[in-house]
């Protein structure tokens, strides 16, 4: 739970083995959109470091298919998901059909298993 999120700072609902405690944390970094929805916030303990992640939620102002798409060639984004250590492949694909490029999202066993 979050409450006070502003500029450089956000007022956290943290549990400290005994109760739960508001604290007070503050960041840096990446703007946060004003178009966006800002979902629930989580901290991430990376070795030394704690990070913020804050989802946000946008709205999808273009929801036309594939098929559509496709038909006007224009270029479009796969994303497959795997269960093996890379997480999900991407490929951009030209309005034609070819690739012209392509990301391995690598890590997961490292992020989804405690």
């Amino acid at each position: 739970m979050f409450k006070e999120f502003g500029e450089g700072s956000i007022l956290l609902k943290l549990w400290n083995r005994r109760s739960w405690i508001w604290v007070r944390h503050t960041y840096y970094g990446r703007k946060l959109p004003k178009e966006g929805i800002i979902l629930s916030p989580s901290l991430i303990n990376k070795g030394r470091k704690i990070l913020l992640n804050v989802p946000v939620k946008f709205q999808v102002k273009d929801i036309r298919k594939l098929k559509e798409r496709k038909a006007e060639k224009e270029s479009f984004c796969a994303v497959h998901f795997t269960a093996s250590e890379v997480l999900a492949a991407c490929a951009v694909f030209s309005g034609d059909g070819h690739v012209t490029d392509s990301y391995f999202v690598r890590g997961w066993k490292r992020v989804c298993i405690p």
